[in-house]
């Protein structure tokens, strides 16, 4: 699938990419035929800037670590983890299952640079309250039960 620039697509285009080269390393084993690979699959603002990289900056075309410098430098998003951080504060579980919430929830939180202790309260925050109840019941019952094996134990 093509890239034109915008920032919203850049990574799932660079992953899609990567993933190409680590299937294919013999076809792409010089970083000129990753670079010039990269530019067909360019359309818009990014085929723009790789014409300018043909043209101006050629010695690009054979250092794939410095091709990917300035392709990130451009088209990705410098504030892609405050957009996570958002995104996950938004995220509500709704009136559906866990599940699909649960699965959009770990598809934003590798962004966030969250730890797991963050991770955890985000994630009990968007689900829905009874939910949350029926959680408060479950820990109020395992609570009851420590006290009662302790007690157990010291008798």
């Amino acid at each position: 699938e093509k890239y034109d620039g915008k920032i919203s697509s850049f990574r799932d285009f660079v992953i899609s990419v990567e993933n190409i080269f680590a299937l294919q390393p013999s076809r792409y084993s010089s970083d000129e035929f990753k670079t010039r690979f990269i530019g067909t699959l360019l359309s818009g603002n990014a085929l723009s800037w790789f014409r300018n990289i043909v043209l101006y900056k050629a010695h690009m075309l054979d250092n794939y670590a410095e091709f990917m410098h300035e392709f990130k430098e451009l088209f990705d998003d410098p504030n892609a983890q405050r957009h996570a951080r958002g995104a996950l504060k938004r995220l509500k579980q709704g009136k559906g299952s866990v599940k699909p919430y649960a699965t959009n929830f770990r598809s934003i939180a590798c962004e966030t640079g969250y730890n797991d202790t963050a991770l955890m309260d985000a994630f009990e925050f968007g689900l829905n309250e009874e939910i949350k109840d029926f959680m408060q019941d479950i820990y109020i019952i395992l609570i009851l039960d420590k006290k009662a094996i302790a007690k157990d134990i010291h008798n």
